[in-house]
Parts: C-alpha cells; sequence; structure tokens
C-alpha cells in the first residue's frame, strides 16, 4: 500500500470517530499536510507531517504507517509518531484550560430570571444575522419568538398573535 486517502487515515488512526468528519475537517482547513491545506481526498505518505486540530487539542504527527482499516486504539497508535514540540504545546494549553477551571466555576443550580435576562440579552448581541429575536408584547410573560416577515417589513411575533411589529434591523 504505497498510499492512502487523507480522510481514510485520520479516521483510521483515530483522530476522528467518523470518515465523514474526518472530510469535514479536512475541507474546513483543520487539517494540513506538510504546512499545505490537505483535502480529503489528498494521499498521505509515510514519512508526511501532519497538522490536526480536533475537539481533543492540535496534535502535529509524522506518519509512521499506513492504513485504510480502522482498528483498536493500539493498532491506530502505531500509525504516527507525535512530535516532542506538538505533544509539549497540547499539553500546556489543556493545563491552561485546567487552571481556567478554577477561576470560572460552574453555576450551582438553574439561573435566576435575572440571569436568564443576562444570558438572552448577550446571545442576542452575539446573533449575526441582520434580524433579532422581538420580544412579544401581545402576551403575559414576554416570550421571545422568532420574527417571520411580511410584505411591507413587518412580521408576526408567532401563532399565537396576528398584531404586526415593526422588525429592528441591525
Amino acid at each position: 500500500m504505497a498510499n492512502v486517502r487523507m480522510d481514510k487515515w485520520l479516521w483510521a488512526a483515530r483522530f476522528f470517530k467518523t470518515r465523514s468528519l474526518a472530510a469535514k475537517a479536512c475541507e474546513l482547513g483543520r487539517v494540513q499536510s506538510n504546512k499545505q491545506p490537505a483535502k480529503p481526498a489528498r494521499e498521505v505518505r509515510a514519512g508526511d507531517l501532519l497538522q490536526i486540530r480536533t475537539e481533543g487539542g492540535d496534535f502535529e504527527v509524522e506518519v509512521l504507517l499506513l492504513s485504510e482499516v480502522r482498528g483498536p486504539a493500539s493498532v491506530a497508535q502505531t500509525l504516527y509518531r507525535e512530535t516532542d514540540a506538538g505533544r509539549e504545546l497540547r499539553l500546556k494549553v489543556a493545563a491552561e484550560r485546567k487552571a481556567m477551571m478554577n477561576f470560572t466555576p460552574a453555576p450551582m443550580g438553574r439561573p435566576s430570571k435575572r440571569d436568564r435576562r443576562k444570558i438572552h440579552q448577550f446571545r442576542d448581541e452575539r446573533r449575526t444575522n441582520d434580524l433579532r429575536f422581538e420580544q412579544c408584547r401581545h402576551i403575559r410573560g414576554r416570550q421571545r419568538y422568532p420574527a417571520r416577515l411580511h410584505s411591507g417589513g413587518v412580521e408576526e411575533c408567532g401563532g399565537h398573535c396576528r398584531r404586526a411589529n415593526r422588525i429592528r434591523r441591525l
């Protein structure tokens, strides 16, 4: 076996749970082969230097063996060798992430009404599209519903209310 597809090798080496996830990571530019962006169909050869960004961290590995078949984890670890610089960087980032957990403790229970309003306000500020959730003033509780566009720049709150409100644009 002289060469293998990039997505198959990443899947066989257990960097990704499915081959489609490996292909998507390649398409998004999270995998580089010899400092070049790698496409899913690119062929991997023994000796290639791969840089892989996953949820588990950033890996910098050298390809030792090729495989198209996903096997046990012990076999998958023999397919590559992680570089010393990559390992140190990954461990350093993991230690920083663990240290940050001490500064931001998890909430004790359910958020209060005030906390929930702050969360909704924060999420509304971060929305990327040009329409925001309009606050419905026609029912008790001021629940939020997504705005539906109608002709003339008018939107409705939802199925519960037929009164029209003007939409807010960013």
